[in-house]
C-alpha cells in the first residue's frame, strides 16, 4: 500500500475578485447611490413644498380670520342710533380727528390711515419689490366700552368714551388694511409681502400675515336699478364703481380676495401662471408657490339698519 504525504508548506492558490468583477461591482454600485440620491432629493423638495404649502395655507387662514373680524366691525354705532357716513372710508376722503373730554384727539399723533381705492398690479418681480400691490380698504366705527381697540390692540382713551365723550365723533376709531413689503426678508433675500394693518390708536402698521402678495376688494352694493334698497346686494363692484355712483353709502357686504405666496421658493425654475382674484388677472412668473383664497364678510351693524 503506497501512502502519499502532502507538504504542509505547500502553497495553497488563494482566488481574488477579476478586474471585470471589480468594474460590474463599482458599476452597480454607482447605480445604487445614484438611485438613493435621487429619492433623497425628490423627497427633500416634496417636503419643502408641503411645507411651504401648509405655511401658505394657514398664513391665509390667519389673514381672512383677521379681515373678517375687522371689517365686520364697520358702520358699529353701539347703542346711539345714529347711522355711521362713511363707515366704509371712500377713496380720497379726507379724515379728521376729533377732541376727546380731556383735550386729547381721538386718533393718536401721526397715525395715517389708508381709504379704500382700487390699488395698481406690479408688471414685474423688480417692481412688486417697492410697490405694494393691490387695493386699500379703510373703515370706522363707534366706540363703547365692549369695543374700544383699533385692529392693532390700540385702546381709545377713556375720555373718549361714554359717558364722558363730549361728541359722537370723539368716540370714533378707524382701521385700514394694505399690502406692504416686510422688514424681513426670507432666505434668498427676497421681499416678503404682508398684509398690514393701520390703527388710528397707532403711529406705525404692523404685519398681520406674511405673504399675502395681492388684496382686492368688491363692494356689495345695496341699490337697485330705480334705486331702492331691501336689505340684499344687487351688485358687487370695486372702489371706482362705487364712487362713480356714489354708492358709498349702499355698502352692505365686502368680498375679500387674497393671492397669497410661499415665504421661500419652491420650484427649480421660474414658472409663468395667471391667478383670477376676483375682479382681476395677476400674472406671475417665479419660482414661488401660490394659491388664490376668498370670502364675503356681511355687514350687520350696517344691513340691520337699511
Amino acid at each position: 500500500m503506497q501512502i502519499t504525504i502532502k507538504n504542509k508548506n505547500q502553497s495553497i492558490r488563494s482566488k481574488g475578485f477579476t478586474l471585470v468583477e471589480l468594474l460590474i461591482a463599482m458599476t452597480l454600485g454607482f447605480f445604487l447611490i445614484a438611485g438613493i440620491g435621487t429619492v433623497y432629493l425628490g423627497s427633500k423638495k416634496t417636503y419643502k413644498l408641503q411645507g411651504q404649502t401648509a405655511e401658505l395655507d394657514e398664513n391665509a387662514r390667519h389673514a381672512l380670520r383677521a379681515l373678517k373680524h375687522h371689517i365686520a366691525h364697520a358702520g358699529y354705532a353701539s347703542t346711539s342710533g345714529v347711522i355711521l357716513d362713511n363707515y366704509i372710508i371712500p377713496d380720497g376722503a379726507s379724515i379728521s380727528t376729533a377732541t376727546c373730554a380731556d383735550g386729547n384727539p381721538n386718533i393718536a399723533p401721526g397715525a395715517t390711515i389708508e381709504t379704500s381705492g382700487d390699488g395698481s398690479v406690479a408688471s414685474s418681480a423688480a417692481i412688486a419689490q417697492i410697490l405694494a400691490e393691490g387695493d386699500t380698504l379703510g373703515l370706522r366705527f363707534m366706540a363703547d366700552d365692549n369695543l374700544a381697540t383699533d385692529c392693532l390692540g390700540g385702546a381709545l382713551i377713556a375720555a373718549c368714551l361714554p359717558p364722558v365723550a363730549p361728541s359722537l365723533e370723539s368716540r370714533l376709531i378707524y382701521n385700514s388694511f394694505s399690502i406692504a413689503r416686510s422688514s424681513i426678508d426670507n432666505n434668498r433675500d427676497d421681499f416678503v409681502p404682508m398684509l398690514r394693518c393701520r390703527g388710528s390708536r397707532n403711529v406705525n402698521g404692523q404685519d398681520m400675515a406674511r405673504g399675502v402678495e395681492n388684496i382686492q376688494f368688491l363692494y356689495g352694493v345695496d341699490q337697485a336699478a330705480d334705486g331702492s334698497s331691501d336689505g340684499s346686494v344687487d351688485s358687487y363692484w370695486n372702489a371706482t364703481a362705487v364712487s362713480a355712483a356714489s354708492a358709498w353709502d349702499k355698502i352692505i357686504s365686502v368680498r375679500v380676495g387674497l393671492l397669497i405666496r410661499s415665504v421661500e421658493p419652491v420650484f427649480d425654475d421660474n414658472r409663468a401662471e395667471t391667478y383670477q382674484v376676483l375682479d382681476q388677472s395677476i400674472a406671475k412668473n417665479d419660482r414661488y408657490q401660490r394659491g388664490v383664497y376668498s370670502t364675503t364678510i356681511r355687514l350687520k351693524n350696517v344691513a340691520r339698519r337699511m
